[in-house]
Parts: structure tokens; sequence; C-alpha cells
């Protein structure tokens, strides 16, 4: 019986958008000939100063409004109370799309913000993801219990000096099987061929 398809879910880090990781995923699922979809996170930044009033960068995880109020005004917290949509029913409704109508399986993968929001959606569908992928992420402090069975790769940087390379690597005790890709890249988006030729494999 042949497999159910794949398709790569992509997010972003804290402060960039769809597009960011879009340039790196996009080259990979067309070698790998598999679809893709990259999402915007659900909580509307200000631009940054060098940005248009309409360039704007999004956080990701439903962490960000407490580790990164600093940098919202109250002048743009009053123009922008609720995201103008939530990213966590979006998956939702995604996911239990794809579960429901036996589309096929996913593969995710999350760089930095993006990568704590993966790991969530790993745990939450065992039987839906084929593989996680965690780049360059913080380890936040409430997360499940126990290990979770889906397969994860884990890239990290000594050179990163934004997220530790130790601290990425503590995804490890949540996690059954990994494995590790190590760059020197410092925190930046990295998507080496052993990555396309991993995903081709499942």
């Amino acid at each position: 019986m042949q497999s159910p398809p794949l398709t790569i879910l992509a997010f972003h880090g804290f402060g960039q958008n769809a597009d960011t990781i879009e340039r790196f995923v996009k080259p990979l699922a067309r070698k790998a000939k598999i679809p893709y979809k990259c999402f915007n996170g659900s909580h509307l930044l200000p631009p940054k100063p060098e940005q248009k009033e309409t360039d704007h960068s999004y956080s990701n995880y439903m962490y960000s409004n407490v580790q990164h109020t600093e940098i919202m005004s109250d002048d743009w917290a009053s123009k922008h109370p609720e995201p103008e949509w939530k990213l966590e029913i979006e998956l939702q409704d995604y996911m239990n799309e794809v579960m429901q109508k036996g589309k096929g399986n996913v593969v995710l993968f999350g760089f930095s913000e993006g990568g704590m929001l993966a790991a969530q959606i790993a745990h939450s569908f065992p039987e839906r993801v084929k593989l996680v992928i965690i780049a360059s992420s913080p380890f936040p402090p409430n997360v499940w219990e126990g290990k979770s069975d889906v397969p994860a790769l884990i890239i990290s940087s000594p050179q990163d000096q934004v997220v530790k390379d130790t601290e990425t690597r503590t995804w490890s005790s949540m996690f059954s099987t990994v494995e590790y890709l190590e760059h020197d890249k410092g925190h930046k988006i990295h998507l080496p061929a052993m990555v396309k030729n991993k995903i081709k494999l499942l």
C-alpha cells in the first residue's frame, strides 16, 4: 500500500513572516517534489524603524506576548488589541482536515520561535507527523510531560548568539528518536542537502 503524501508545514521565527521562511522551504520542497505551506504568526508586530508601515512581521507562538512585550508600545497595543486571526485555530482546522480526509502526513519545520510551535504540533498530532525539524529554537518552561514518539531532527549552531546551541539541544529530552545537525551559520535558517535527503526517504 502506497504511503500517504507528505506536506511540509513551516513556521518562521520571531519578527519574521511567512515569506522569510518560504525562501528556504520552497527549493527544499521542490527538490523533494512535495507541497508545502508557510504560516504567518498570529501576533502582528510593529514595523521596525527601517521598514515601511505595511512591512509587517509576526510573532508565532503563545509565549510571545509575554516574552516580547517590551517592543509593544501602548499606542500599538491599543490599535492592535487582538491578532487578525489565530494561528492556533487555523492549524487546528488544517490538521483536522488532514486527518479526516486522509490527505496525508506532514513534516514540520520551525525556526527559532517557530520551532516551539512545530514541536507542540508534533506532540498534539503524532499520528500525522512523520518528522519535526526544530532549528535554533528556545526551550520553554512549560512543555508536555513524557517523550513524543515523533522523530525529531534538531538543528543548532555553536555560533548562535541568540539561542544557545545547548538550549536548542535540550529539545532532545522531549523526543524518543532524535538526530542532530550542527552548522556554523549562527542564528540563521539553514537547510542543507542532508535535510532534503532525509525527507525524501520518509
